[in-house]
């Protein structure tokens, strides 16, 4: 009842301001002095469905987050190779591939995904490692809504649970974000 709308309609209404107020927002109906009943459920305003946000990193088995992974909107999380690469470069490093957190992702039905800290190796363009690369890999496994993060790069998620990249206030298209 903090909004200034519902306090509005509680004033033009003419239910008075004080313990009245705290009742109608806890869900109780009062009796107004006029013997008017004031129910709670004009009042109340519908609460905004709760978002759930999971950052992970340096993390070679993403279905660990399994349990935490249960109700989120978006995953944010490290593919550091894809999968080709992460089986050269081997167990040692701990990180994930591109292939494995898109799995991942799928499995638990996060509906958004960004994916972050790539190796240097992989670079613009259509070289023989290009985030293309890592990209394609995901989308093989992942038919939710895809990012590869950016230096920078901002997210905004709607009161729907969709994930939308923000554009930087100059307009420009942002620092390499694909979507």
């Amino acid at each position: 009842m903090s909004a200034s709308s519902t306090s509005a309609k509680l004033e033009r209404d003419g239910v008075p301001s004080g313990p009245g107020w705290g009742q109608l927002q806890r869900g109780e109906d009062i009796d107004l002095p006029d013997c008017r009943v004031a129910r709670s459920s004009d009042y109340i305003l519908p609460t905004r469905a709760r978002r759930k946000i999971i950052v992970a990193g340096d993390n070679d088995t993403p279905s660990l987050l399994t349990m935490q992974a249960q109700g989120a909107q978006v995953l944010v999380h490290e593919a550091t190779y894809t999968e080709e690469i992460l089986q050269k470069v081997g167990p040692g490093p701990q990180h994930s591939s591109a292939r494995a957190t898109a799995a991942f992702a799928s499995e638990a039905g996060i509906p958004n995904l960004v994916l972050t800290h790539f190796s240097p190796r992989y670079q613009e363009g259509s070289g023989a490692l290009s985030m293309a690369h890592l990209e394609e890999e995901a989308r093989a496994e992942y038919s939710g809504n895809l990012f590869l993060a950016g230096d920078l790069q901002r997210y905004a998620l709607d009161k729907h649970g969709v994930l939308a990249a923000v554009l930087p206030q100059d307009g420009s298209e942002g620092n390499g974000e694909r979507k």
